[in-house]
């Protein structure tokens, strides 16, 4: 949906809006009486932090950009999704030994990637990224860490965001040291960033 309300009315686009505040999804979904609920995830996320507690839905389908929710009495054959089933069925395996290695070994580069980019494809896991973030949302803040320790892997250390939300993943899992660790990686590639100012300083008094 976009802003040109002479399409929509501003009626419908009123409504879309209000959905996004907590609980106004309950109301359209009440209205409207869909029986499948598919969204961009990163674009629309208030809904899908509510249909995480909405309890006669069930998430689905997952991939780098959509997920799909359907009501609990429908195709009841499609089991519902699993975090730790997507590492599997991408064949991502990392223990927390090995991600150490990897963010202590990785050395942040502002420069690196814009250089290399002139001579060589650059890679950015979108997908993974994507993933990790609506795991994180979910609160499975391990399949966050090792979507995001992948991310790491493949990308190299040119990326603000991956460690940062390396860093967050960490801090919710209670690993406060390696948290802190990824987060001072994150501003040495965005120096002064404030969020990351804020958590680290909030760090300094565990």
């Amino acid at each position: 949906i976009d802003g040109r309300q002479q399409v929509m009315g501003d009626k419908f686009y009123q409504e879309y809006q209000e959905s996004f505040k907590r609980g106004g999804l309950g109301g359209l979904v009440d209205r409207y009486q869909p029986t499948l609920i598919a969204l961009e995830y990163n674009d629309t996320v208030p809904w899908a932090v509510q249909l995480k507690f909405m309890s006669d839905w069930r998430l689905i389908y997952v991939d780098g950009g959509f997920a799909l929710y359907a009501k609990n009495d429908y195709a009841t054959s499609i089991p519902a999704f699993s975090f730790p089933d997507l590492l599997k069925q991408r064949n991502i395996s990392m223990d927390l030994g090995q991600a150490i290695v990897l963010i202590s070994g990785t050395r942040p580069s502002r420069w690196k990637t814009t250089f290399e980019g002139y001579y060589r494809p650059q890679t950015y896991p979108n997908e993974l990224m994507s993933l990790g973030l609506l795991a994180l949302h979910y609160e499975d803040y391990e399949t966050a860490h090792s979507l995001f320790a992948e991310s790491l892997r493949q990308a190299g250390g040119g990326y603000f965001e991956i460690f940062f939300n390396l860093g967050v993943a960490n801090l919710r899992l209670k690993r406060y040291q390696l948290g802190k660790t990824c987060l001072q990686k994150a501003l040495e590639l965005k120096p002064g960033d404030p969020s990351t100012q804020q958590m680290l300083a909030t760090l300094q008094s565990i």
